[in-house]
């Protein structure tokens, strides 16, 4: 009853996202359930299944590719060939039934299609741009600088380097702790909406850093349960069809959901320096 009450916690922290992926019909919480079982799998050291639903995801969405240089520095050079593997599989199965030329058209047109989303990014000061990037410019002294595309390239850049030396560091600190795969690949996950402009309701990718930190919960000092809750909450609470129109805008303006991921990443961090997971 416990297991089923924490989950039950789990599923109404994330429902606003669930709701509005099932409404659109959106194949995030798919990627999600897929990135789970590779980690899984990853974890029982079975690299060949592992690789091959890897490789497939790569193909709903390019997501996979943060999972690259973190099983490279793992060592995981086994897992990493079968993914190279499958991907050259997984490109050409379509040749046989397509044809040359439409072959070579269908890949021009997905290219095309993820360059116009990666175009589509807002400016780092605009409202609803809930990327940690944008979180750290607007609630910074760094929103009064003139942030050219060039300075908003090089502050991304910085801040990118940064969260990957927090991350190489937290990997040292843990790497005595047995099922270490599952807290790293929480962190991995939850950084892809963090990090890609796509919208607020992707942040459904911390569902298992929210399982992690609840299962743990009584481990944690208070101000660092706190600060969980308020994450949770700041998550969670943006349901328009509750809140009202208004005051959904206004959250949404404030990138509250982002500031709330970032809560729930800090708490994280903090539980792999005290290597509670």
């Amino acid at each position: 009853r416990t297991i089923n009450n924490l989950i039950l916690l789990t599923g109404l922290i994330l429902s606003v996202h669930l709701e509005f992926e099932f409404f659109l019909g959106q194949v995030n919480h798919i990627l999600m359930v897929l990135f789970f079982l590779m980690i899984f799998l990853v974890n029982k050291d079975k690299d060949t299944p592992a690789a091959l639903i890897w490789a497939g995801t790569i193909f709903i969405k390019p997501f996979g590719f943060i999972f690259l240089p973190y099983f490279l520095i793992k060592k995981r050079f086994k897992l990493v060939s079968f993914f190279i593997l499958f991907m050259i599989i997984l490109i050409l199965a379509p040749l046989p039934f397509t044809g040359m030329t439409n072959f070579a058209g269908q890949y021009q047109q997905w290219f095309h299609e993820l360059s116009v989303e990666m175009g589509a990014k807002q400016s780092l000061l605009a409202p609803q741009n809930d990327t940690i990037f944008s979180i750290l410019a607007r609630y910074t002294p760094l929103r009064l600088f003139d942030l050219t595309p060039v300075i908003s390239l090089i502050f991304q850049l910085v801040i990118l380097g940064l969260i990957g030396f927090l991350f190489l560091y937290l990997m040292i600190r843990g790497k005595e702790i047995r099922d270490h795969y599952v807290w790293e690949g929480a962190f991995l996950i939850m950084l892809i909406p963090m990090l890609s402009f796509t919208n607020h309701y992707a942040f459904q990718f911390i569902e298992l850093a929210v399982l992690l930190i609840i299962f743990n919960f009584q481990k944690l000092g208070k101000w660092w349960k706190i600060i969980a809750i308020a994450g949770f909450i700041f998550t969670g609470i943006n349901m328009h069809d509750i809140v009202g129109v208004t005051v959904y805008h206004f959250l949404n303006n404030i990138s509250l959901v982002g500031v709330g991921a970032l809560l729930i990443l800090i708490v994280l961090a903090d539980m792999r320096i005290k290597k509670i997971a």
